[in-house]
């Protein structure tokens, strides 16, 4: 029942000391990764190097997690950034085709005042 240290940690405060779920902790302990002893009904698990170990773990995967929330916000950044682009290419391309449509009457109007001008030399 002693480890080297002889602390003992009842399940909810190792859970507490780690930032973890008791039921994390419970099964690490199923999964034989967390030794403990099962007294009157609680679980007891030592303030030991695995205990530690399982800190660290958590620390890392917190870590881990922090990095995929970052790249997931990224991600979503990028899309509206080509979202925006994509419409700002529809604009561009809208204005393209008003202005060649202006240029195709501006053409038109100096056909006419072309012809109006040789009429009116005759």
């Amino acid at each position: 029942m002693n480890d080297v240290k002889g602390q003992w940690l009842k399940l909810h405060q190792a859970a507490n000391m780690l930032g973890v779920s008791e039921v994390t902790l419970r099964r690490k302990i199923k999964k034989g990764l967390l030794p403990y002893e099962f007294r009157q009904g609680k679980y007891y698990v030592p303030l030991s190097p695995a205990l530690s170990s399982l800190s660290l773990q958590n620390h890392d995967s917190i870590m881990k997690s922090s990095e995929v929330l970052e790249e997931s916000h990224d991600v979503e950044l990028l899309k509206k950034i080509i979202l925006a682009q994509k419409q700002e290419i529809l604009e561009l391309k809208k204005i393209t085709s008003e202005v060649e449509e202006l240029r195709r009457q501006i053409a038109d109007q100096v056909t006419l005042i072309q012809i109006l001008e040789s009429s009116t030399n005759l």
